[in-house]
């Protein structure tokens, strides 16, 4: 997908798949344990020591399925070229992807 166009991948080791690829912004996006653990109960309809452990199982899944196609740790920071926690509001968020991809497009350094 990647080679033929724009596009945004999820997941599935892409930031090591496309690691070498120029016009690829690697952004890993993460949140404090309280503010992921209020999300999984909404949107799950879970108690709060049920979501505590679908987070837990989830992200154990998620580190050793990365460790196993990449050998590298899951979500270290330097793997990517942005890292942002979305407790800073989703239109912080999508402006620093918006403005960091446009400089990685023009070659340009990228102010916030």
């Amino acid at each position: 997908m990647a080679t033929k166009g724009r596009c945004v991948i999820v997941g599935r080791c892409a930031d090591y798949l496309l690691r070498d690829d120029p016009h690829c912004l690697r952004v890993w996006l993460h949140a404090d344990k309280a503010r992921r653990v209020k999300r999984i109960m909404e949107l799950e309809q879970l108690d709060e020591a049920e979501a505590k452990t679908r987070i837990a199982q989830e992200d154990r899944r998620r580190a050793t399925n990365y460790q196993y196609y990449t050998r590298r740790v899951w979500g270290l920071g330097k793997n990517y070229h942005l890292t942002l926690d979305t407790g800073l509001g989703e239109e912080y968020v999508q402006t620093c992807i918006e403005t960091a991809l446009k400089a990685l497009e023009t070659g340009q350094k990228a102010t916030v």
